[in-house]
């Protein structure tokens, strides 16, 4: 009879070394570490305890099945281009058959368990397709997003230029026209200082000539009188 002990046999269920004692132990075969050896009789007297606790008929006490759940994680990235994980879970089943004896004498072998291996794999790539096909569409809704959003920011850069440069315009419009109003009362002052210089110089040229003909008139009566003082004096002096 072949034998192997309960470390290996753990890794050939793929369940923990430790977790296979304990129903070992539950089942009445004594076992204390992992490397304890495990023979035929031992794993039939396990399945034996597995059918019991799993309230098994008669017809099938000859199989058994343990269902296992393994959580697995998947890095992925998503439309940002951040890291996301993934979990991922896989569904095992192991189904145990005790051989029939007679069958294991046909065949020249005592009679064994054979362990028959089912895996949800199928599940489990489902769920992985229906993940990728959903992060598919979060990259194509992340992306027609950002594109929105880039046509979004180019009309309003062009709002924002087209205001700049109408406001640049009123600016040139109203610096004009401000340039105008100050030559034209550049005009008019000077316009104006020209007249006043020449009303100061028509008032000026008006005194003088006002004050030369009352100079002249002076000089007129001062010549009269005169002349009157010398006819009286020689009127005088005649009369003597």
């Amino acid at each position: 009879m072949s034998s192997t002990n309960v470390s290996r046999f753990a890794a050939e269920l793929k369940m923990p070394a430790e977790v296979l004692l304990e129903q070992l132990r539950a089942a009445g075969v004594n076992k204390k570490s992992p490397d304890d050896p495990l023979t035929e009789t031992d794993k039939e007297q396990l399945l034996a305890a597995l059918r019991r606790a799993h309230g098994g008929e008669d017809a099938s006490k000859k199989k058994i099945t343990l269902t296992r759940k393994q959580t697995s994680e998947i890095k992925q990235a998503d439309g940002t281009g951040k890291a996301r994980t993934i979990q991922v879970e896989v569904r095992k089943k192991r189904v145990f058959v005790k051989r029939d004896p007679s069958e294991a004498i046909a065949e020249g072998q005592p009679g064994a368990v054979v362990e028959i291996d089912t895996e949800a794999e199928r599940a489990a790539a489902a769920a992985a397709e229906a993940e990728q096909q959903r992060l598919r569409e979060e990259q194509e809704r992340l992306e027609l997003e950002r594109q929105a959003a880039e046509l979004r920011a180019r009309e309003e850069q062009r709002e924002r230029e087209r205001e700049l440069e109408a406001a640049a315009e009123a600016a040139a419009r109203e610096e004009e026209a401000r340039r105008e109003q100050e030559r034209a009362s550049a005009i008019t002052r000077q316009q104006e200082e020209q007249e006043s210089g020449t009303r100061a110089r028509a008032e000026e040229e008006a005194r003088v000539a006002t004050e030369a003909a009352r100079k002249a008139q002076e000089q007129a009566e001062a010549r009269a009188m005169a002349r009157r003082a010398v006819v009286r004096e020689v009127a005088e002096m005649n009369r003597m």
